[in-house]
């Protein structure tokens, strides 16, 4: 909930049914944020700030009354328009929080409703009755609440739909009324140990009056414009000299038809403040381009946070543009389709999306789309692949000795696996189904029985899954060395694997296709060395899984019999008598 400071000081705008108004302004604004707000150069240039906001409309308990969907509507389009020159736009997600409240409805409006409903994220816009006496506006301080609340009527429309409610939007982004400082009356700048009146000349304009140079001095102009929006006053300031007060600027208490725009250095000092403080800063909302990097058949794309009123403007600006199609709804639509029309000639595609509000671009976004290449990494050379119809450059890294595998994911996909033998995978990295395009993911063979592993992947955007099956390199140390007897000076040698108990098995055929063989099926290398002299006896690369020793003539002694695998090894000994 934002701060609310319970005092009887408000930023007020009154307007009467005669377009004249008045203002009891008893100004509140942050020190600490005035003192922040000192420290950063102000800038009017740069891209589009985009805000969130919402409405609440309040009702009759009964659900009755209230300001109408169709006024809210106009009133998002009369803030981007008020402020687009200020390049700022307001974002509403087009839902409107009802208060039905006969208390809040029947009696005069306070700061109390900015308790109701709060959101720290966005900029809280309440709408009262329309049928109001006083008709008015009040914010909760200038640049330290973001909030605000608008009653009554101007010309039979509620405020909501007039300028009124940029001019409260101001308050928010941290503008004084044109007129602070210089009128003086009924404590309209009784808050605020800075103010002072600005002179005509502008001598002062920097650090008097609103403390915004390029606003001309004003001594107020409620009831001092015309219906031809003309000043009226006679007003002069402290060196007699007359007044010239702009009756255009949203910020001052001309009459609402006649409020038009912000001054430049209105938009500076507003662009700074959604820039460095931090109430204003939390409202900001980015736009996205939502849909697949992955294009397998035809996909869908659009803009999050899109604000009311604006338009999108879809195109292909790199990459094989000539294999792809792309179709927008409509030229406002807030979609496009794009479809692959070529798949043997696509590689990548750009895919741009402007956001255009008052023919002005506000956001161009890019989103690069490729081919459904998941992995990146080198075949072991038993890898099998099942779909043939998928050729990714180089799917899948088995890292020789070892129970993992690194792959890079070359796009955004989903990756399951699935022992034949029914033992599970598990996956470090910062996903755990879907894993974004650069990302390493490796993965771990946890309870490996040797059995083949199939790896199925499914790109998002694409209904086909691919299965990748291969064979995890072998591991030694899940053989034993096994010696045996085999006549006179002969010895039957083979490596066999293990039971998941570290059992040797009884036999040595094998359950079925998916069981993994007992007996070591690739080249390995036999040493054989006397272990009193250390001198070898024997050597030899074998290719089958046994291997039978003959030691006739050899010296009386013991041997140490070593199976090498790579930089593994498994020893025995045997006696030669």
């Amino acid at each position: 909930m934002k701060r609310i400071i319970i005092l009887m000081c408000f930023v007020c705008f009154f307007v009467k049914l005669n377009a004249q108004g008045f203002c009891l302004t008893p100004t509140r604004t942050n020190i600490e944020n005035r003192n922040l707000l000192t420290k950063h150069v102000r800038s009017v240039t740069g891209s589009y700030y985009f805000l969130k906001i919402y409405f609440h409309v309040i009702r009759n308990s009964n659900g009755t009354g209230g300001v109408s969907y169709p006024s809210i509507q106009t009133a998002v389009n009369m803030l981007n328009n008020d402020f687009s020159d200020s390049r700022i736009v307001f974002v509403w997600n087009g839902i409107v929080d009802y208060i039905d409240n006969n208390n809040y409805y029947d009696n005069n409006p306070s700061e109390d409703i900015y308790n109701v409903n709060n959101h720290s994220d966005g900029i809280d816009i309440y709408l009262f009755r329309s049928d109001y006496s006083s008709p008015h506006g009040l914010a909760n301080g200038i640049g330290d609440g973001t909030e605000f609340y608008l009653i009554g009527s101007y010309n039979t429309s509620h405020l909501c739909t007039t300028h009124v409610i940029s001019h409260e939007m101001g308050h928010v982004l941290n503008l004084f009324h044109t007129h602070h400082g210089t009128f003086d009356t009924n404590g309209e700048n009784g808050n605020d140990p800075y103010h002072c009146k600005e002179l005509v000349n502008g001598s002062n304009s920097d650090t008097c009056g609103d403390y915004i140079e390029d606003t001309p001095a004003d001594p107020n102009l409620s009831g001092k414009v015309n219906n031809y929006c003309m000043y009226t006053g006679t007003d002069t300031d402290a060196l007699g000299q007359p007044y010239s007060p702009d009756v255009h600027l949203i910020m001052s208490y001309t009459t609402p038809s006649c409020m038009s725009y912000f001054s430049d250095l209105q938009s500076e000092r507003m662009r700074t403040a959604i820039q460095y403080l931090p109430s204003i800063n939390s409202c900001l909302v980015n736009l996205t381009l939502s849909g697949s990097v992955v294009l397998c058949n035809s996909n869908s794309y659009f803009i999050t946070n899109l604000p009311i009123g604006a338009t999108v403007s879809w195109s292909l600006v790199g990459g094989n543009t000539s294999c792809v199609s792309l179709q927008s709804d409509s030229p406002s639509a807030n979609q496009c389709t794009l479809t692959l029309n070529n798949a043997s000639g696509f590689n990548t595609v750009t895919l741009q999306a402007d956001v255009i509000m008052n023919g002005v671009t506000v956001k161009s976004l890019q989103k690069v789309i490729s081919k459904p290449l998941p992995f990146s990494g080198t075949y072991e050379e038993t890898s099998i692949l099942y779909n043939s119809s998928f050729t990714p450059s180089i799917p899948l890294t088995a890292i020789p000795g070892s129970r993992e595998m690194d792959v890079y994911v070359g796009g955004l996909v989903k990756v399951k696996s699935d022992y034949f033998s029914g033992k599970s995978i598990s996956i470090s990295g910062p996903y755990t189904n879907y894993y974004r395009s650069g990302s390493l993911v490796r993965f771990t063979l946890s309870s490996w029985s040797g059995a083949p592993v199939v790896i199925t992947v499914q790109a998002e955007g694409c209904d086909d899954e691919v299965r990748l099956k291969f064979f995890p390199a072998v591991m030694l140390d899940d053989y034993s060395l096994n010696i045996s007897p085999d006549g006179n000076s002969t010895y039957a040698l083979s490596l066999i694997r293990k039971t998941e108990d570290g059992v040797l098995p009884e036999t040595s055929s094998a359950a079925d296709d998916c069981a993994a063989p007992r007996l070591f099926s690739k080249p390995w290398t036999l040493e054989v060395t006397n272990a009193l002299t250390g001198r070898k006896a024997f050597s030899k690369e074998v290719a089958e899984p046994s291997f039978l020793l003959h030691t006739d003539g050899w010296e009386a002694g013991v041997y140490v019999v070593r199976a090498l695998v790579g930089d593994e090894s498994l020893a025995g000994k045997i006696t030669v008598k």
